[in-house]
């Protein structure tokens, strides 16, 4: 910063609110530490004031910010001891871990909200008119959760953060006329006391960066108060309702996906989605030729790597490979989509019947399994994605098919125990449940659509 201010920093008790406090300190800046546990307070306090030019310089407030008076206090009590406020600097956040449906939710939601956004809200309408007789700024610390959803149960926290950078987008309309700027900025993961009420050890983080991360490292405090020092400073003067990623390239890191039965079908269909919207892709199967064709395809539509892994299903061996070459030239995997399926027309009658079943059940069913149960440890470290092709004859039966009937639903409730067991390690488990698609099935076996059709 280039002339002394007036720092108000709204929950500066701990992470980076208590790091932007410091460091303002020790530019010259009177600041203003607040928060609701006494003994934070006073031990940040004692930090500003080892660093700061005079004692004086530093204010100390026990207060919760989701109580309206005891944000009006802050507020008075910050103008009569400063008389004036250039920076206000948002930190205020608590994570919470409740997924929709859990009993608790609705409580922890009001909360997070109070606490994330209406606080806010309640602070910029209060200091608004300092703001404008200092020209000072706001900078509002958001999250990269509002830009990229990741756990089911930080679902609160997200919408929060999202909401928070329409407000600052907003409030830059409102209250550039006044002569207030207000941006914002959006945290990956950094290292602070909120990556234990996230559930993750410090070791954690930083191995989940290593290989989340184009950086390949969390963030620090010094990382956030270097950004919010520049929006607060007059070199940031013409800038205004901009929200600013501080995630180590964790937003733009494409991520890695698996696609069995890619060759061809509805599994070849995905994988040129996914290289619209840049994954990185692992494109296997039975057929050398199609691989390279559906490969070459991919290429044309995205810059990223697309593998390309010649592997049976059936053969447990291959499959092993098929997840650690995926591994070798990756290092991670976001999603495994598993697009096999086949069918063959028979009864109960026919004299190889028991070699028929085994076919279809061991393709659709056991092959899913076996590949499912070695793609979870590195899905477990991506937070990642299990998508499984299934039909809707698991549910409606029909004539001279069953071994195809009797694998579906084995998949459908395998999907839902997996899904069970993953919900609170943070996977993500879905089956889609089609019914007539027009895919290279209908090609091996024409009776097929036919069969269908008459059940429709």
């Amino acid at each position: 910063m280039n002339s002394i201010k007036y720092n108000f920093t709204a929950r500066s008790s701990s992470g980076m609110g208590a790091g932007t406090a410091v460091h303002f300190a020790k530019l010259g800046a009177k600041v203003v530490v607040n928060g609701r546990d006494a003994k934070r307070v006073a031990a940040v306090a004692h930090e500003c004031r080892q660093v700061a030019k005079t004692s004086a310089n530093v204010l100390a407030v026990v207060t919760d910010l989701q109580d309206d008076k005891h944000v009006k206090d802050l507020v008075l009590k910050t103008i009569d001891t400063f008389g004036k406020i250039d920076i206000l600097v948002n930190c205020a956040g608590i994570v919470g871990r409740s997924g929709v449906m859990d009993p608790e939710y609705q409580q922890l939601f009001d909360r997070i909200v109070r606490v994330n956004l209406r606080s806010v809200v309640s602070l910029i309408s209060l200091v608004v008119p300092y703001l404008e007789a200092s020209k000072g700024c706001i900078v509002n610390v958001s999250s990269i959760s509002a830009q990229t959803p990741w756990r089911r149960s930080w679902t609160a926290y997200g919408l929060t953060k999202c909401a928070l950078d329409n407000l600052t987008k907003c409030m830059a309309m409102e209250l550039g006329p006044k002569g207030i700027r207000v941006n914002s900025i959006l945290p990956g993961i950094i290292l602070t006391p909120m990556i234990g009420e996230s559930s993750f050890s410090d070791e954690q983080a930083i191995m989940y960066c290593e290989s989340m991360y184009p950086l390949r490292r969390p963030g620090h405090v010094e990382d956030i108060v270097k950004v919010i020092d520049f929006l607060a400073s007059d070199n940031s003067s013409f800038i205004t309702g901009i929200s600013i990623p501080i995630d180590g390239g964790s937003i733009v890191g494409p991520r890695v996906a698996l696609i069995t039965g890619s060759s061809a079908g509805v599994g070849k269909k995905f994988a040129l989605s996914l290289a619209k919207v840049g994954f990185k892709l692992v494109i296997t199967g039975r057929d050398e030729k199609k691989i390279k064709e559906v490969a070459e395809e991919c290429r044309q539509l995205s810059k990223e790597k697309v593998l390309e892994i010649k592997a049976d299903l059936l053969n447990d061996t291959e499959v092993e490979k098929l997840i650690q070459k995926t591994i070798e030239e990756f290092g991670r995997l976001d999603v495994l989509a598993n697009c096999v399926q086949i069918t063959v027309p028979c009864s109960i009658s026919d004299a190889n019947i028991m070699d028929t079943f085994e076919r279809v059940f061991n393709t659709n069913v056991r092959s899913l399994v076996v590949i499912t149960r070695l793609a979870i440890p590195h899905l477990l470290s991506t937070k990642g994605a299990v998508l499984t092709l299934t039909s809707d004859s698991g549910l409606l039966p029909y004539e001279s098919e069953f071994p195809f009937c009797v694998s579906e639903s084995a998949v459908d409730y395998f999907t839902k125990g997996l899904a069970s067991d993953m919900k609170r390690q943070g996977i993500t488990v879905l089956s889609l449940n089609s019914s007539l698609v027009m895919s290279s099935e209908f090609e091996r076996n024409p009776w097929f659509s036919t069969a269908l059709c008459s059940r429709l």
